[in-house]
């Protein structure tokens, strides 16, 4: 089978995790590669190599493409992606879908009416034995999540400390394990939020949070909440999950599934190289096939936006608020479902 002719949108260090993917992926060629500022290694490329641009739109205007991975700030991203939807690329996103539900919906409806896919590495839907275990009827009914997420920042946060650019840890380091409340318990009746910055982090630089705790209620009984922080140390995200039947603990060495009907299960994790390959056989599927549903549909986060944004509101106003809210600010109809998605995988 024809490699799809790829693009890299974005050469930092999540860029750089992505172009080694796809250089070992045998489903994609890497005609060229762009960011925003020259870098170092630059100066050592050879002829064999992609090629190379710090126009990102204009790397899009002037190659023959499939696909494209991006891998840039969400502010950054915006007018790109509307690019490549313009020109039939299909897209590979890294987190988190947008700055804002509107950004995330514009991008939703450009890549609908140019029938081009429009993905987004929110890790865990690519992970198929984890949503095959999600899917189990033990946990058909969600009654109380908690999650813990951490990660450091490193010297240089770039976006990632500014909120003008959608920046912040929550984004940063609770966007899949958020991702992943929503699309079990649906849309949340309301959000609250608090954070702030904690710790002193080049203050006179940066000014999104670095630590943000969510409480999310639900009409039906149901609460979740999760806690992302900055700090020194390895990344960790760990939650919970107790269902109507049985109890599913995530950790960042093992999946543990436990029904109430004495049913055990210990999964290892993939990798995290593991999973970007598996990110990009989907992603190809996807590209070749163009089915109606795939994994990472952006469509699928607009819920996911949707909380992000009541839980901006919630830090400002001090109080719970409402994701419909949000749909209804943007002039978008609230989605007729709020129920969990469709998880089984595709």
């Amino acid at each position: 089978m024809t490699p799809l002719r790829v693009a890299l949108l974005g050469c930092g260090a999540s860029g750089r995790l992505w172009r080694d993917a796809l250089a070992d992926h045998p489903s994609f060629r890497l005609r060229a590669v762009a960011d925003l500022a020259p870098r170092a290694s630059d100066a050592n490329a050879g002829p064999a190599d992609p090629a190379r641009y710090d126009d990102v739109r204009l790397l899009l205007v002037e190659q023959p493409l499939d696909a494209a991975v991006v891998a840039l700030p969400p502010a950054a991203a915006e007018s790109v992606l509307a690019v490549a939807a313009e020109r039939g690329v299909a897209v590979l996103k890294e987190t988190p879908v947008a700055r804002t539900f509107e950004d995330a919906g514009r991008l939703v409806a450009m890549f609908h009416e140019a029938d081009v896919p429009l993905a987004v590495a929110s890790r865990w839907r690519f992970d198929r034995p984890l949503v095959e275990r999600l899917a189990s009827p033990h946990l058909a009914t969600i009654r109380a999540a908690v999650a813990f997420a951490s990660a450091d920042p490193g010297t240089e946060l770039g976006w990632r400390g500014e909120a003008q650019r959608g920046g912040g840890v929550l984004r940063d380091v609770g966007y899949d394990l958020l991702d992943l409340f929503v699309a079990l318990l649906g849309l949340p009746g309301d959000v609250t939020a608090h954070g702030g910055r904690f710790a002193a982090t080049a203050p006179d630089r940066f000014d999104a949070e670095d630590g943000a705790t969510l409480l999310l209620r639900y009409s039906h009984g149901a609460a979740a909440t999760l806690t992302a922080v900055w700090r020194p140390g390895p990344v960790t995200r760990e939650a919970v999950f107790v269902g109507s039947g049985g109890v599913l603990r995530l950790q960042p060495g093992s999946a543990e599934f436990h029904s109430d009907d004495g049913e055990s299960l210990v999964v290892r994790p993939p990798t995290d190289a593991d999973l970007r390959h598996a990110v990009l056989d989907q992603f190809a599927e996807a590209v070749r096939s163009r089915p109606a549903h795939y994994p990472g549909r952006a469509v699928d986060q607009l819920r996911t936006a949707a909380v992000f944004d009541a839980a901006h509101l919630s830090r400002c106003t001090h109080a719970a608020e409402s994701p419909v809210r949000v749909y209804e600010l943007a002039g978008l109809p609230p989605p007729r479902i709020t129920g969990r998605e469709r998880l089984a995988p595709v």
